[in-house]
Order: structure tokens, then C-alpha cells, then sequence
């Protein structure tokens, strides 16, 4: 990739030639130099159009750290090389901070630098997080969100979940989709905060419940036998009669109740433990599936894993970002593996957004994976179409 104007900002003035050297060769026209993060920031004033900067850590007045803050107030989008000689953690910490600037990172490289670690950088995906606030919302009321369920505007989207060994689909985990009939598709952080707000959550999730069974029966007349989860939310987890209502849905869905997993967050469980210890306690009993969602980004994970009797552990996507580059990362993937197992739980990786990605988690020991490169969320129709064309995937891949 050609980057025609290059910012270099270190206060080594041999790394300013080994650099210049290095992107002269590959094409670039114009090859700037700052000694810290206040000289870059007057280099960027001065030549607004800079397609590449690469920034050193450690600098005098305005160090690298500083630099990448400023960067980002300035809304700089151009990629990014973050090089150093520091502590690979304090490396992989000014990277995560990068990201959460919402910087365009290119790659990081240790020094001593060189042509062929430069390459490397050059190499590596760009990693650009989303911006927040950049998707579209539509407004709605709750009496346009209460018309919408009482008409069958919601539905039930199903995004298929595989075993990581053998790559067989084992099931879907459904996720509300709005098709309003004048503003087409609104996604769930438009109509789901309205939803808490008014205590639609129970009513929701009810509905959704019984639009998941409908397309598990669905499948089961084609042969594809699959789980279905559902996200609660704490009003839910925490209603003393849930496990008689979910009861009640499956009866009249004819659906074995260990065919359904209730997906539940940390923070459902903080609101009230005493009654979200009964409610799941009966949903054991009951043999419905318990999975605790986006394990890793609460505050007492491990104390819910002993107290509350879960039967799944769902990986948060964070674990997986950047986690071939950062030691720490892999080795809490690793751990959490081996924790999940050792309490026998089985574990989910969600977010898999690549056939690295899948490689990674299969090689962990995850027993489960969704995502987008898996399959997208789909609606029932498309799903059973969706199996069906994989099925002889699968059998000409377990043959092989």
C-alpha cells in the first residue's frame, strides 16, 4: 500500500533516516520528521493531507501516549504505526488505548527497527474500530414499539452456532429484528432502551421465545436438530414466575426444555441475587440451559460462576481482538478455556469474524462458535435454506 506524504515522530534521529530510507523506496513523495508529539502536531497543521504516521512512545514534552490522545481529539483517520522500545505491555497498552480513541492502527514494531519489521507493520489488517453514534437510529415511541408486537412487525432473526471441532451446526441464537412498515428495518438500540424503560423486556423476550421455537420446529421437520438461546435481562431473570411462563411456551411449542439456552448478563444477576438464585436454580431443575453472556467484562464474573448454576460460559469478542499479538490476551482466552472446562461448562466464542479468528478458538478448545463468519442473523426461511446448503458441506468435510 503507498503512502505518498509520511509523518515520522521519535526523537531519535536515526530512526527519522531509517524510516525516510524504507518509504522513499516504496514510493512515498514526501517523508516529514518530528522529534515529539508537539512538532507532529505542528507538522499535521502544516500538511493537512498525511497519509501515515509512525510514532515512537517514549519522547521528551509531548510523549507518544499524549500524542495518540491528540490524534484522536483532532479526528485524524490516516493509518497508524506505533513503534517503540519499551515494555511489550506498556506497547500493548498505548495499542488498546489507540483503539479506544478509535485510531486507525496499522501495526506496532519493536525496536531496534528495520526494513523487514516495517514490512511487517505494513503486512498486518487495519484495525479500525467503529465510531460510536455512527449508526443510524430511529426514533420510536413505546406505543409504536407495543403496535409493533401486537401486529408481528418483530421477529425472531437466528444466527447459527457451529461446533468448533467438527464444524456441525448445533444451534442459533435469535435476536430481535424490527420491519416497521414505513422506516423498514430498525435494529434493537433503537427500540430496546425504549423497551427497558417502559418493562417491555419480559413481554419481549416472551415473544421472541415463541418465534425462536416456531423456527426450531421449523428445522427439526428438515432434520436439523438445534438449540435455541435467547438474551434476558434483569426484570426478566428476576420475575419469580419466569420458569413456569418459559415452561409454559415450551409445552405448547412441543420443545424439550434442554433445547433452550437463556443467555444471561452479570449485570442481571447484581440487581437482585436472592431472587435471580430461585428463578435459575428452577430453570435447572427444569433442565433448560444457563449461559453467563459476555464473560470478562464485569467486575465479579468468577463469584457468579460459583454462586449461580450455569451450564455455558459465552466468551466476550474482546478476548479475540488483536489476541495473536498480545500475550496477556491469549493467555486469559486459554484460561478462561480451562476454567470453563474444569467447572464443566461448555464455552461459546462469539464475534468470529474470520477463518483466523475460528482457527484461533478451535485451537483454544472453545466448543462452540457464532459470527459473522459463520453466518450473519438470518430469518427463519433463510435459515432452513442456510442448513440445508451446508449440510453436504459438512459431510464432504468429516469424509475428507
Amino acid at each position: 500500500m503507498p503512502f505518498e506524504t509520511v509523518l515520522i515522530v521519535d526523537d531519535d534521529p536515526l530512526i527519522h533516516a531509517v524510516c525516510k530510507a524504507f518509504f522513499q523506496r516504496r514510493g512515498a513523495l514526501q517523508v516529514l520528521g518530528a522529534m515529539n508529539g508537539a512538532e507532529g502536531l505542528t507538522a499535521l497543521e502544516e500538511t493537512p493531507q498525511i497519509d501515515l504516521i509512525v510514532c515512537d512512545l517514549k519522547m521528551p514534552d509531548v510523549d507518544g501516549v499524549q500524542f495518540l490522545r491528540l490524534l484522536m481529539e483532532r479526528r485524524y483517520s490516516q493509518p497508524i504505526i506505533i513503534i517503540s522500545g519499551e515494555d511489550g505491555s506498556v506497547v500493548q497498552a498505548a495499542y488498546n488505548l489507540a483503539k479506544s480513541h478509535n485510531l486507525c492502527i496499522l501495526g506496532r514494531v519493536r525496536k531496534p527497527l528495520d526494513y523487514a519489521a516495517l514490512e511487517e507493520a505494513l503486512a498486518e489488517p487495519v484495525v479500525a474500530p467503529q465510531r460510536s453514534g455512527t449508526r443510524k437510529t430511529t426514533a420510536v415511541s413505546e406505543a409504536d414499539l407495543r403496535s409493533a408486537m401486537q401486529l408481528g412487525e418483530i421477529s425472531a432473526y437466528m444466527q447459527p452456532k457451529i461446533e468448533c471441532a467438527t464444524g456441525r451446526v448445533v444451534g442459533a441464537e435469535a435476536l430481535a429484528r424490527w420491519f416497521h412498515p414505513e422506516c423498514g428495518l430498525v435494529m434493537p438500540d433503537s427500540f430496546i432502551p425504549v423497551a427497558e424503560k417502559a418493562g417491555l423486556i419480559p413481554d419481549l423476550t416472551h415473544y421472541i421465545l415463541r418465534d425462536a421455537m416456531a423456527t426450531k420446529q421449523r428445522c427439526a421437520e428438515r432434520g436439523h436438530n438445534l438449540k435455541i438461546a435467547v438474551n434476558t435481562d434483569a426484570l426478566t431473570i428476576n420475575q419469580l414466575d419466569f420458569p413456569e411462563a418459559i415452561y409454559a411456551l415450551t409445552q405448547a411449542a412441543g420443545v424439550p426444555n434442554e433445547d433452550v439456552v437463556l443467555e444471561v448478563t452479570e449485570r442481571s444477576l447484581l440487581q437482585d441475587g436472592a431472587a435471580s438464585m430461585e428463578v435459575m436454580a428452577r430453570l435447572r431443575m427444569m433442565r433448560f440451559e444457563i449461559s453467563i453472556d459476555d464473560f470478562g467484562t464485569g467486575n465479579s464474573n468468577m463469584k457468579q460462576l460459583c454462586t449461580f448454576p450455569f451450564t455455558e460460559l459465552k466468551i466476550d469478542r474482546g478476548f479475540l481482538e488483536g489476541v495473536t499479538n498480545d500475550s496477556a490476551k491469549a493467555i486469559c482466552l486459554n484460561a478462561i478455556v480451562s476454567l470453563a472446562k474444569s467447572l464443566q461448562l461448555t464455552t461459546v466464542a462469539e464475534g468470529i469474524e474470520s477463518e483466523h479468528d475460528l482457527a484461533l478458538v478451535q485451537q483454544a478448545g472453545v466448543t462452540y462458535a457464532q459470527g459473522y463468519h459463520i453466518a450473519k442473523p438470518m430469518a427463519p426461511n433463510d435459515l432452513v435454506d442456510w442448513l440445508e446448503a451446508r449440510r453436504p458441506q459438512i459431510r464432504r468435510k468429516n469424509l475428507a
